[in-house]
């Protein structure tokens, strides 16, 4: 699982954390793309089911070492310097929460499936959920209010102001993705 390019070109002269409304050119099919599915993007922690065994997001930061079970996903980000990847969730207590939740989420395990780990003690538990849960990327498609804000700079502001989510994920039928998160507009999240 690759990083997931941000719609619009973040403002790397000004404030990272926003975007400008300038058309990142690596999502830049997606306003000709009509048939790309908006889902959900839920804030969390990422793990996929590989090779018999559950693994973890992990960012290997600029001049620091990959763990022993690190492999890579994409290239290094040539803005940050980071190194997007895998480690296998391990047996100890700072991995409990994966375990836990897989037990309860998982009915069948689809090989290289990917999920997003909520629940109570994930990330301050912004999405308010009372169990911890794997939830499968791309399952929760949005309704068509998405359509209506349009793909445009504004329009996605407006939709993510007034709707209570961390962000949209578009998939391309080829497999290409691009994602929008409220915090690139600066607009608050979660809510209170």
């Amino acid at each position: 699982m690759e990083k997931i390019p941000t719609l619009f070109e973040r403002d790397w002269a000004g404030d990272r954390s926003r975007v400008l409304p300038v058309l990142n050119p690596a999502a830049a099919w997606l306003p000709l793309d009509a048939t790309a599915r908006a889902t959900r993007k839920r804030d969390g922690t990422a793990v996929r089911f590989e090779h018999g065994r559950l693994w973890k997001r992990h960012t290997v930061r600029s001049g620091k070492s990959a763990p022993p079970t690190f492999e890579p996903a994409g290239a290094v980000d040539p803005e940050t310097g980071q190194q997007p990847g895998w480690v296998f969730v391990s047996e100890g207590p700072e991995d409990r929460w994966i375990r836990l939740a897989a037990v309860a989420s998982f009915g069948e395990r689809r090989e290289g499936q990917t999920y997003e780990l909520c629940g109570p003690n994930i990330n301050g538990n912004p999405e308010r959920l009372a169990e911890h849960l794997l939830i499968p990327h791309g399952a929760e498609e949005l309704a068509w209010d998405i359509d209506l804000a349009g793909r445009t700079f504004a329009g996605l502001r407006a939709y993510l102001e007034r709707t209570a989510i961390e962000g949209v994920v578009w998939w391309g039928a080829d497999g290409r993705r691009a994602k929008i998160k409220a915090r690139d507009f600066g607009v608050r999240w979660p809510r209170p």
